[in-house]
């Protein structure tokens, strides 16, 4: 039980410190557009606004869960009106900051590394570029198919 608590609270202040703005101390925030009762923010964040709107209300933060068939990608519920939609969370970010996707374009992240959605981290490339990408940083060995790499001699 502590260490479930210890995790949460650890969670909580990496949550904290994403959510500071080098230049301002505060991260922006826009509304997503068919979901008026959603926000996201420029550091990566999805909140949710709790409560009738006549009254006072509080914002809460969206932690959302990581989908392990995507490679990853950290996704959230949205839902309005009785409808839920189950979205990405990069895609969400780069959809409200950069605008939609255009055609033939993925949503990337500069680091590949999935759980990374600061828009700051984020761009709509090809697949292609995408895939260069991930190569170069690593996560993919080039070579042939069983992983060998080549010697000094076989390339001279």
């Amino acid at each position: 039980m502590k260490d479930k608590n210890r995790e949460k609270k650890r969670l909580d202040q990496l949550l904290l410190a994403k959510k500071k703005d080098e230049k301002s101390n505060c991260p922006r925030y826009r509304p997503v557009p068919e979901f008026p009762s959603y926000r996201v923010g420029e550091d990566g964040t999805v909140w949710a606004f709790r409560g009738d709107r006549k009254e006072i209300g509080r914002w809460k933060l969206l932690r959302g869960t990581v989908n392990s068939k995507r490679r990853g990608y950290l996704r959230v519920w949205l839902q309005r009106k009785g409808k839920v939609k189950v979205v990405l969370v990069h895609r969400l970010i780069l959809e409200v900051f950069r605008g939609p996707c255009p055609e033939g374009e993925v949503g990337c992240h500069n680091d590949d590394n999935p759980l990374n959605n600061d828009l700051g981290n984020l761009r709509w490339d090809t697949l292609r570029e995408n895939m260069k990408d991930i190569v170069w940083n690593g996560g993919i060995k080039s070579g042939c198919k069983r992983g060998s790499r080549l010697t000094k001699n076989q390339v001279s």
